[in-house]
């Protein structure tokens, strides 16, 4: 699980893409950004991980299922 603010603000939705795909590649397996990844960005890990992505922010409580 990856979690945090990763900081795609000024990132475009192409070298997004390639983050999501280098990340998948290492095997993460669940993403949590956090409000400074940018809106752009959180909707296409939205969408690259589905059910496995948890919305993560400040003050967020997620639990974890093992």
């Amino acid at each position: 699980m990856l979690m945090g603010g990763f900081h795609l603000l000024r990132k475009d939705k192409a070298a997004i893409r390639a983050i999501i795909r280098n990340l998948k590649s290492q095997g993460v397996e669940q993403v949590a950004p956090s409000h400074c990844t940018g809106n752009k960005a959180i909707a296409l890990f939205r969408e690259a991980w589905g059910a496995k992505f948890i919305d993560g922010g400040l003050g967020a409580v997620i639990e974890l299922s093992k």
